[in-house]
């Protein structure tokens, strides 16, 4: 093996090895911020703080609805023919967007590291 092949095959694996862990870092900050968003919601039902929640348990008639972007889950019911929402729980956008970027930036650029070395022969 030839040095310039040593030095391509280094490269490969610091640029396969970033891109993973940048897309790694962005899957998981993801299921952070989405699990901690459920945990908030369902604690605020324990604490008894929303009244809304409350109504989710015991007559079903007010709903919590998850948004992706921005995060957050909102409860909705209605009072006296007047429907009114609350946010119970919820994230900052900014991390959201900064996590799926480098989840999506990490993935294709792992792909295209991996794509790249199956077409160099010997590479």
């Amino acid at each position: 093996m030839s040095a310039t092949d040593a030095r391509r095959r280094t490269a490969r694996a610091l640029a396969l090895l970033v891109a993973s862990g940048l897309a790694l870092v962005g899957v998981l900050t993801l299921g952070v911020v989405y699990a901690g968003l459920g945990v908030r919601a369902l604690g605020s039902s324990v604490e008894g703080a929303q009244p809304c929640v409350a109504a989710v348990e015991e007559d079903g008639a007010a709903r919590v609805r998850w948004s992706v972007l921005p995060p957050r889950a909102v409860c909705a019911w209605e009072v006296d023919g007047r429907r009114e929402e609350v946010v119970v729980a919820s994230a900052p956008a900014p991390l959201v967007l900064v996590a799926a970027t480098l989840a999506v930036a990490g993935t294709a650029g792992a792909a295209v590291v991996l794509v790249r070395g199956r077409a160099r022969p010997n590479g």
